[in-house]
């Protein structure tokens, strides 16, 4: 993990199939702010960026992620970068660079990331000066039916607002039971922590008690 200044921050160790990434406490975390981060990691068999890999940059709102394969000989091979985006006509939620040896990069990542920042805080439209109230996105991961989910929410809604929040939008997802750890499982989850950031969301507000694993 390398922070912006360039500064080695975490070195893991993972094995030929995974590597657990720790707790990142302390770094930066905005409406319109990415972690300060970029993950770079070696992938053995020369494989692009995987699902998890894409899952670990839009949950932990990471700068950017990088996948540098290693060739027979133990050299680098290419590399495989990719960012998140801001909201867009495409509905794309990140960018993925084209393979390039790590030797060839010649990219401004600060400035890449500054911009990026600007692009999220210009989508997501300003705020009024003064104007402190926190932001929030509902969600409801529930095995009621339709019209009890939308009651649910919109109830949550009427409390959120009487308490000063403002909502931005609202998910429900229907479902037997809760996901054991995400609630509402990986992808639905990637997706509404990359419309946090689309829309400058504070919060995430569940319409039901979490679990600690959750």
């Amino acid at each position: 993990m390398v922070d912006r200044r360039g500064n080695i921050e975490y070195v893991l160790v993972g094995d030929a199939k995974s590597i657990v990434i720790p707790d990142l406490k302390g770094f930066r975390k905005g409406s319109s702010r990415l972690l300060g981060l970029r993950y770079l990691h070696t992938h053995l068999k020369g494989e692009p960026l995987s699902q998890e890999d894409l899952l670990d940059l839009a949950l932990l709102r990471l700068d950017l992620i990088a996948a540098i394969s290693v060739e027979p000989n133990g050299l680098p091979g290419p590399a495989y970068l990719a960012h998140l985006l801001p909201k867009n006509l495409e509905n794309k939620n990140w960018e993925l660079l084209d393979p390039i040896h790590p030797s060839q990069l010649e990219v401004d990542f600060v400035q890449l990331i500054q911009s990026l920042e600007e692009e999220f805080a210009r989508a997501q439209g300003g705020r009024e000066l003064g104007d402190h109230r926190e932001r929030a996105i509902l969600v409801s991961a529930t095995d009621e039916s339709k019209s009890e989910a939308e009651d649910s929410i919109t109830e949550l809604k009427e409390l959120a607002r009487s308490d000063g929040v403002i909502v931005l939008d609202s998910v429900i997802q229907r479902r037997p039971k809760p996901d054991p750890r995400f609630v509402m499982g990986k992808g639905k989850l990637q997706e509404l922590i990359l419309k946090s950031l689309q829309l400058g969301a504070d919060l995430i507000i569940f319409n039901q008690e979490l679990t600690p694993a959750q």
